[in-house]
């Protein structure tokens, strides 16, 4: 898990403007007298030690707290199962803001800036109202060791990891807005104050009373009823044998519905393969990372469907009840999880063994 060391402030603020949460990071300013910079990331274990920065904005006329967190080089964040586990929040026990749950619905996206088909880095916006918080805690969690485990990154003060928070100090003073918005209400308007009217002079002249004001005719109630906005609601089902023995091969079918009314963008299917299963060939299209198997599609239609075919061999040690669980993912949509569930009896035979499928 990565944690960040903030910058000069005490404590320290977040350059005041906006952006946008769409898994670009183009628009954030990494370096420079107009940085981003809010604070340095840093592992968790193994001494504290510094893989990523943390970049932060807030735009005083939404009220909107956005943060990008950016892996160190040559670091990858660790996605594949549980983006949770990417999150910011206000006090260190306190629920999330947003988190990797919130993927693509418009307040968090991962980036995979070098498009290599790992995500290094994401986005994210969360609605926090003016004033001075205590505990900022960002967290990500990226990859060590060849890719086969993860490692946390957190949110550090003054390069202390073991408190893994960051005071924050939200202060829309005029002048703030110059790339967000203009300060809200009680922010300390520029106007000048309105002078009151003059005394001397001619006298006023009395005015006359107003007619009667003629009732308003009833409005008649109408039935109008405001469209509904299209939406995307992925389904995924994963099918596969109830019993198996060890040592053969299994089918397992996973199908993702788009049950909504608007094309679902950018879909990532991934399957992670539980102990005692192997994979018996390489799935076609597919991606694999590590222990996870990987599928991209472009677009699901309306009301369409998907369907990828996963090959396995239980291993012949293998024995007791095993679950494969599948994980869907969209641009514009939340995930949808299924599980498939095959209780293994370990049987003996003389079937030669067939290793996994590493790509």
């Amino acid at each position: 898990m990565l944690a960040g060391t903030a910058g000069a402030g005490t404590p320290p603020e977040p350059t005041y403007g906006s952006a946008t949460v769409d898994g670009n990071a183009k628009e954030w300013v990494l370096s420079g007298p107009k940085s981003d910079w809010f604070a340095d990331l840093h592992r968790e274990a193994a001494g504290g030690a510094k893989e990523g920065g943390l970049y932060a904005r807030y735009n005083c006329l939404t009220n909107e707290l956005f943060v990008h967190v950016r892996a160190g080089d040559g670091k990858h964040l660790y996605t594949d199962v549980d983006p949770e586990d990417h999150f910011v929040r206000i006090g260190s026990n306190g629920p999330a803001l947003v988190d990797g749950e919130d993927a693509l619905s418009g307040d968090f996206a991962f980036i995979d800036e070098d498009a290599d088909g790992v995500d290094d880095g994401w986005e994210a916006r969360a609605v926090v109202a003016i004033g001075t918080y205590a505990e900022l805690q960002v967290v990500a969690r990226v990859r060590k060791d060849a890719d086969k485990e993860k490692a946390d990154l957190k949110s550090v003060y003054n390069g202390a990891p073991k408190k893994w928070h960051i005071p924050l100090e939200v202060d829309c003073k005029p002048g703030d807005d110059s790339k967000g918005g203009s300060p809200p209400s009680g922010g300390g308007s520029t106007t000048p104050p309105v002078s009151p009217p003059s005394t001397t002079g001619s006298p006023a002249t009395p005015s006359t009373p107003a007619a009667p004001r003629t009732p308003a005719a009833p409005r008649t109630p109408t039935t109008t009823r405001k469209p509904r906005r299209p939406t995307t609601k992925l389904v995924s089902k994963k099918r596969g044998p109830a019993k198996t023995q060890s040592g053969v091969k299994v089918k397992y079918t996973l199908r993702v519905t788009n049950k909504g009314t608007k094309v679902a963008r950018k879909v990532v299917i991934r399957d992670v393969l539980p102990q005692g299963m192997v994979l018996a060939r390489k799935p076609a299209g597919a991606q694999l990372k590590g222990r996870t198997v990987i599928w991209r599609i472009k677009a699901i239609g309306p009301k369409r469907s998907v369907k990828r075919v996963l090959q396995v061999r239980m291993l012949r040690n293998s024995k007791g009840r095993t679950c494969n669980r599948m994980v869907t993912a969209a641009a514009n949509a939340q995930l949808s999880r299924s599980k498939r569930c095959t209780r293994v009896t370990r049987v003996s035979n003389n079937a030669p063994f067939i290793p996994a499928v590493t790509g």
